[in-house]
């Protein structure tokens, strides 16, 4: 609705906005169609869990970290890590102009040192790991270079997120998110939540299992939140999106339906957008 009402002067923006919401309207263009659920979601979780910053790993291009700014409207810390010199250097430059999104270019790991990585033709896909025989992405995934870059442990960077008590992380590192994980250790009681690309279908040879990356959350603490779809074969999901949060007590009655996230009802959630 934002995007819409930007290209026409303000005051005629009032009067729309005032009557879209009389009468009980949401208008999502349709090339945002699939981020409106998501973002609504999103904006849940910054406020429910407080999130003051936001750490995100296999960052590349700095879509997700934009995603949060301009779909959700998240304002606090941003700290985005990418290995590829390439992308990097994109990435850099668009967090430039933006005093509280920091950039560092490593990727994570269990463990520090240096490991090559292969640069997909879709740098989206670049990983440590080769690609499956299935080759469910064709040429995009397929190897065209290859590049020696730092790896370190995220809580080794805890004097990037040292003021910081709640943490949203977000690891998409195309098959090396356990290790990015088993990184994190020293900073897993301040993340609040953490969201992981996951493969139903494995597209990299020697990923883990999608359940036993939700089994590792599990037992370090974490319940399922969300699913959100990525891609499909067939309506057959070949990977996703998992959000966890922290595992809370719970209360007779103390529910709401995910209607509720969408809908902006309030109903037991601290939703003040």
């Amino acid at each position: 609705m934002r995007s819409i009402l930007n290209g026409l002067p303000k005051s005629v923006q009032a009067p729309i906005r005032k009557l879209w919401h009389k009468i009980n309207v949401v208008v999502v263009p349709r090339r945002k169609l699939a981020i409106f659920a998501p973002s609504q979601y999103y904006r849940a979780l910054i406020q429910d869990k407080c999130i003051d910053c936001v750490i995100d790993v296999g960052a590349n291009e700095g879509q997700f970290a934009e995603f949060m700014r301009e779909e959700v409207g998240y304002e606090g810390q941003l700290v985005s890590f990418e290995p590829v010199s390439a992308t990097y250097a994109t990435l850099q430059s668009k967090a430039a102009t933006d005093g509280k999104w920091d950039t560092i270019r490593a990727a994570l790991g269990d463990e520090t040192g240096s490991a090559t990585i292969n640069i997909a033709m879709s740098n989206v896909f670049s990983s440590f790991l080769p690609v499956s025989s299935d080759d469910l992405y064709h040429s995009l995934s397929k190897p065209v270079a290859t590049e020696e870059v730092p790896v370190r442990r995220l809580d080794s960077f805890s004097e990037k997120v040292g003021g910081f008590k709640h943490i949203l992380l977000k690891t998409d590192t195309q098959g090396f998110d356990l290790a990015v994980l088993r990184g994190a250790q020293g900073l897993l009681d301040r993340i609040e939540a953490i969201q992981v690309e996951l493969s139903v279908v494995p597209v990299y040879d020697g990923m883990p299992a999608w359940r036993d990356v939700l089994q590792e959350l599990e037992d370090r603490g974490y319940v399922l939140s969300n699913m959100l779809p990525i891609s499909m074969h067939h309506l057959n999901t070949i990977e996703f999106d998992c959000i966890v949060v922290k595992k809370s007590p719970t209360a007779p009655g103390e529910h709401y339906l995910y209607e509720d996230i969408l809908l902006r009802r309030r109903r037991g959630l601290r939703m003040s957008f």
